[in-house]
């Protein structure tokens, strides 16, 4: 059964349906909400996994007394943002905005087509969640064709993680601190369980990094080229079969081929990066704080380093660098339309000039140059900056040192 033209979905069809969606969530049959749901299941994984959809659709309410409420009480940057956040989602679907309008007069039907759009944006996150979680003692391994986790690491347990194996907690410890935790890992997994030693989202963990590019007088050498991050980031976005291996694209299609994504952004850098922190942490479940840790503020720590400055030299090879390392998206974006095998695709002069230019743009990478062809300037998005009020406050000089 063929999936309609959103733009030509008649309202009485979509209020049919939401109607027996209400019912049963799992109905299959029915594909008139197929597109909406696939765009609030892309929500949290390309725009934002912390706003709920809710907050999103109170942005573009005026009515204070409406059914549906507001946020005129948030403050004007924080409402700001949740407009932005609600026009780049309306944009996912052509003719959501003006489905929504002529919702507005069926209020009922319309507050449950957001409650029911806002449980498969949850949904979708919570099984990245799981699914990484899973994967996570895998993706931990070096080489995992020939490293082995000792003590081994439960794939459906978090007890063992966090500062409860010298592996992960390692990998969770910041980089500032990795010499000490390497001296004693025990004494200093200590220190954090009992809170001597204090783990902060605005504090960079290994995990983050490429270690060996590490350099304390420019700590934004290696920062996110981290083994791990980038297996979790193909694992959501180009499937789990890529994580590991590029030499197997996986029986089905991937997220990111499937919406779309031509290149990494930093929002879907960034959500890989929180679901990778709380791969490797002890939290049983979904949260956005881990005692002193904040997956928020990580979220929009690493937003930042792309949106506060789009066209930063840092930025701009850093997403370069992206793109080569999840090439899977960058080959569905450029490959041409009509029949052709993999093979003679892979034969082509159009594939043949890209490999080529993607590693020219490599060497130049390896050599410190930032590389002059295919750079952009801005975000994906467009997005302003996000609101303060989701960040951590900075701490001041007069703050103790961690540890």
């Amino acid at each position: 059964m063929s999936t309609p033209d959103p733009s030509e979905t008649d309202v009485h069809e979509v209020i049919s349906a939401v109607r027996m969606c209400s019912k049963t969530r799992k109905d299959k049959q029915n594909t008139v909400l197929d597109p909406y749901f696939g765009a609030a299941r892309w929500f949290p994984l390309y725009l934002d996994p912390f706003t709920p959809l809710i907050m999103v659709f109170h942005a573009n309410n005026d009515d204070s007394d409406s059914t549906l409420g507001s946020d005129k009480g948030l403050d004007k940057e924080t409402r700001k943002y949740h407009l932005e956040l609600f026009d780049n989602f309306m944009s996912l679907v052509p003719g959501f905005l003006d489905l929504i309008i002529s919702l507005q007069d069926h209020t009922d039907a319309l507050q449950s087509f957001i409650s029911q759009l806002s449980a498969a944006a949850g949904e979708a996150r919570s099984e990245d969640t799981n699914s990484i979680k899973t994967n996570t003692p895998l993706y931990l391994l070096v080489d995992p064709q020939q490293d082995v986790l000792q003590p081994p690491i439960p794939k459906d347990c978090k007890d063992s993680r966090g500062f409860n194996h010298a592996v992960t907690a390692q990998m969770l410890c910041p980089m500032r601190l990795i010499k000490k935790f390497d001296r004693d890992p025990q004494l200093f997994m200590e220190r954090v369980k009992d809170g001597q030693i204090k783990i902060r989202a605005l504090d960079y963990a290994s995990w983050m990094y490429d270690t060996d590019m590490y350099d304390p007088e420019e700590i934004d050498r290696g920062l996110l080229r981290g083994y791990f991050l980038l297996r979790v980031y193909r694992h959501i976005f180009t499937g789990p079969a890529t994580a590991t291996s590029l030499k197997h694209p996986g029986s089905k299609k991937s997220k990111g081929i499937i919406h779309h994504l031509a290149y990494p952004t930093p929002r879907t850098i960034a959500y890989a990066a929180i679901q990778a922190r709380l791969a490797l942490s002890a939290a049983p479940k979904w949260g956005i704080v881990d005692s002193d840790f904040n997956l928020e503020t990580l979220f929009f720590t690493i937003v930042d380093l792309f949106e506060d400055d789009p066209k930063d030299e840092w930025a701009v090879s850093m997403l370069e660098w992206w793109r080569i390392q999840v090439p899977r998206l960058s080959e569905n974006a450029k490959r041409t339309v009509d029949e052709m095998t993999e093979h003679e695709y892979n034969e082509s002069d159009v594939n043949v000039l890209r490999e080529q230019r993607a590693a020219r743009r490599q060497c130049l990478l390896e050599e410190g140059t930032p590389p002059q062809d295919g750079q952009t300037s801005e975000s994906d998005t467009g997005f302003n900056n996000p609101p303060t009020n989701s960040r951590e406050p900075t701490p001041s000089s007069s703050d103790p040192p961690y540890g």
